[in-house]
């Protein structure tokens, strides 16, 4: 009876282990929701508020994702060795967190037609990056599950 009990609660926690692990693609396609959202926003305030792209960061929905990235660009020298990449979320590839810190680099610095023509050039980059993402999303939510269940089972037999 205990190593049933055992073996039910190992496979249990397997299950768990690889729904967390699947979790990086959700959390990829709500990065570049909001980063999407946030280059329409900056898109909108171009053509209508003309506030800074700080103003726009600092607001409520993106200050926690952006706000400390926006800030360490904006101030690199003055960070005591704390690169901008520290700031981006893990679940992020390397070529990834490149395009948005370069994102951030650029963006808020050009004159009005440039800054126009950059934005939407960058539309289309991060629809890009969402739909990869989304298709990710699709491909291996499952995964994660499936492989901690079959590991789990395959430990519940052997404690069996």
């Amino acid at each position: 009876m205990l190593k049933i009990a055992i073996g039910l609660t190992v496979v249990a926690l397997s299950v768990l282990i690889g729904a967390r692990c699947s979790d990086v693609y959700k959390k990829r396609v709500e990065f570049y929701t909001l980063l999407s959202d946030l280059n329409a926003d900056l898109k909108r305030n171009l053509a209508f508020r003309r506030e800074s792209v700080g103003n726009v960061i600092s607001s409520e929905k993106y200050r926690s994702a952006f706000g400390a990235l926006y800030e360490a660009l904006q101030h690199e020298k003055d960070n005591g060795g704390i690169k901008a990449a520290d700031y981006l979320p893990t679940f992020l590839s390397d070529a990834q967190k490149e395009r948005v810190i370069s994102y951030f680099e650029e963006v808020g610095k050009n004159d009005l037609v440039a800054e126009e023509k950059y934005i939407e050039y960058n539309e289309k980059i991060i629809s890009d990056e969402l739909e990869q993402s989304r298709n990710d999303l699709k491909k291996y939510k499952n995964m994660g599950e499936k492989l901690g269940l079959s590991f789990g089972l395959i430990i519940f037999v052997l404690i069996l």
